[in-house]
């Protein structure tokens, strides 16, 4: 009898050990430094095994899709990226929905308090990358799809950002300071990059007058958004844009003799984030706050 108790609590111990989960360890130098040296293959397995006990939660479960739909981009490993990347698009608007019932209940609220639902940057470069995917495949319909939905999320941002501060506005905090919260107006609503992409997919496609319409709307990009791309239309596509005003989209679009080779770079990497605190002691005509450990006092 004895024997056969310890080996019941041994099962219950080996299960309970096989449910903990830790948070979600980020890309460690080491791991970035592989990525960097183009060593893919390397880096998902070390980042792996730096999470092997991780169980993706909706507190960090962005991230880490986001993360690792883009390693197996770049390891080729095309459908598996999509699905990670499916996951991240749906967690981010599943925790943004909720975090605005969270700044409903209190607008002072720890960015760590929230389940993250990532930057706007984040959750618009995941359908390029999605589409990119799905022309690898050679699923040129689903590339098109993703391509699509980064313009629509550019447009519906500013009913994204006006939703917030009407949740803002509503809340306890705010209805007590007698203060509202007002949204600027969005700048950015027209990808010069999924433009290009998609003008790239219809030509392809043999659909000419389609990335006519991509190729407008690529050139009042570059006219009406001058602040947000340091450099000029490139020459090669306001020769088409010229060409396309005067002339049928299949005379200035339709490969001659050779084939169009159109090379693609992303570079650089995302921002870094940083964590910093702020302490705020509230009293009647009279506020503190401290940064960086030096208290300032104003009435």
């Amino acid at each position: 009898m004895v024997g056969i108790k310890l080996l019941i609590i041994g099962i219950f111990t080996i299960n309970f050990y096989g449910c903990v989960s830790s948070a979600y360890k980020i890309p460690t130098p080491y791991v970035n430094e592989n990525f960097e040296n183009s060593f893919i293959k390397k880096t998902i397995d070390i980042h792996t095994q730096n999470n092997k006990t991780y169980i993706p939660t909706p507190k960090d479960e962005v991230i880490y899709y986001i993360d690792m739909g883009m390693l197996h981009h770049y390891a080729g490993n095309y459908t598996l990226s999509n699905e990670l990347l499916s996951k991240a698009e749906i967690a981010i608007e599943n925790n943004f929905t909720k975090s605005l019932t969270q700044y409903g209940t209190s607008l002072i609220l720890d960015d760590r308090a929230l389940n993250y639902y990532g930057e706007d940057y984040e959750d618009i470069y995941l359908n390029v990358f999605k589409s990119l995917n799905y022309f690898k495949l050679n699923n040129f319909e689903a590339a098109g799809v993703e391509i699509r939905r980064v313009n629509e999320k550019l447009i519906l941002l500013q009913d994204k950002y006006n939703k917030l501060a009407n949740e803002m506005n509503n809340s306890r905090d705010a209805k007590k300071i007698k203060r509202s919260f007002k949204t600027s107006s969005i700048k950015f609503h027209n990808s010069a990059l999924s433009r290009y992409l998609s003008s790239i997919y219809y030509c392809y496609e043999k659909k000419y007058d389609d990335a006519r319409i991509d190729i407008q709307h690529l050139y009042k990009a570059f006219k009406q958004q001058s602040k947000m791309y340091g450099f000029s239309i490139p020459q090669s596509i306001f020769s088409k844009y010229e060409c396309l005003v005067e002339n049928e989209p299949e005379i200035c679009l339709k490969s001659k003799k050779s084939a169009n080779i159109h090379v693609i770079s992303f570079t650089g990497r995302l921002p870094e984030k940083k964590i910093k605190t702020y302490w705020i002691i509230t009293k009647k005509k009279l506020y503190l706050y401290c940064k960086k450990k030096e208290w300032i006092w104003k009435n």
